[in-house]
């Protein structure tokens, strides 16, 4: 598995790399991890005065004392990872462009905040990779890392290619939840409150078997793969809102990540997720896995580069300027 994890010295990078740490069934099939960094960069003025060399060593230097205390938390949990570092204005646009060319299975972030009036990342490096990438990526809030080595992972589906990606990738790693981990299969259908609310037995019959329906015939799509997998969900059907359902649900259930597909190309989030990722984003307070391609994989670059290959960009060493 090849894992790319952005740093940049915050709580929130931190709280990432000890989600790593955490996963030691993932661990020990020895992962190829890489950090990336992209220091903020100087004043505009700076690079216009100041020589080529000179912007290099102040990059080196912030670079560094980013890095080195990500460096000896992974020594000390015997965590190899390669580390690179970009410069660049735009730290989400490093990232996605690395994510291109060595192709990711995995791209793990921490996250200042969601949105909760929008239903996007406010202001998030997060939030603009999820934009720009078809990488599956891993959201990790700033909250204690479960202690615990299997999880309880809700996987969100509702027929679409990219929710059955989402159950693929699920079956395909089982190692990032636990060898023993309990799966949710979690499918919402339509707000019917309003018709409900006329007290109608008849309705209320009628909307009941078009729930069942509904949720039969979106997990026959997906339970000969997690037959495969040796998978067998607690199946949930829900009704109302989707985002609104499966963050109540994750939370009275206690589940320890979500997992659910979404496509989009937008730069808002909304647009980019879909409204029902966004609120689930904005209002579940677990990691969330967002799947953002269908099932068939695309080439990408072989991971690690070869030597002399670089991302786009002027390297110096492990060092990158990037335009």
């Amino acid at each position: 598995m090849k894992i790319l994890i952005p740093v940049d010295g915050s709580s929130y990078s931190k709280t990432a790399l000890a989600f790593l740490a955490s996963r030691r069934e993932l661990l020990a099939l020895k992962p190829h991890i890489e950090l990336l960094v992209a220091p903020e960069p100087l004043p505009e003025i700076v690079p216009r005065i100041a020589s080529k060399e000179t912007l290099i060593k102040y990059y080196e230097i912030s670079a560094e004392d980013v890095l080195k205390p990500s460096r000896e938390f992974l020594a000390k949990e015997k965590i190899h990872a390669q580390e690179k570092v970009f410069l660049t204005d735009e730290p989400a646009k490093a990232i996605v462009e690395e994510a291109k060319i060595t192709a990711p299975d995995l791209i793990i972030m921490g996250s200042k905040n969601y949105g909760v009036h929008s239903g996007y990342f406010v202001g998030s490096v997060t939030g603009a990779v999820l934009s720009h990438t078809t990488e599956p990526v891993l959201v990790i809030r700033n909250r204690p890392v479960p202690e615990k080595a299997d999880y309880a992972v809700g996987i969100c589906v509702d027929g679409s290619d990219y929710s059955r990606a989402a159950v693929q990738y699920a079956a395909d790693h089982k190692e990032l939840f636990g060898k023993n981990a309990e799966y949710h299969l979690i499918h919402v259908s339509g707000d019917y409150s309003d018709l409900m609310a006329l007290g109608n037995a008849m309705v209320a019959k009628l909307i009941s078997s078009h729930r069942k329906e509904s949720y039969e015939r979106v997990a026959d799509t997906v339970r000969p793969t997690l037959e495969a997998a040796g998978i067998t969900p607690v199946e949930v059907s829900l009704t109302g809102n989707p985002g609104n359902e499966i963050a109540a649900y994750a939370k009275k259930a206690g589940l320890d990540m979500l997992v659910l597909g979404s496509r989009g190309q937008n730069t808002l989030m909304t647009a980019v997720l879909g409204s029902t990722a966004s609120r689930t984003a904005s209002q579940a307070d677990v990691p969330l896995l967002v799947i953002r391609k269908p099932l068939k994989k695309e080439v990408g670059a072989s991971w690690p580069l070869s030597p002399g290959e670089s991302s786009p960009g002027f390297f110096v060493s492990n060092l990158c300027l990037y335009d």
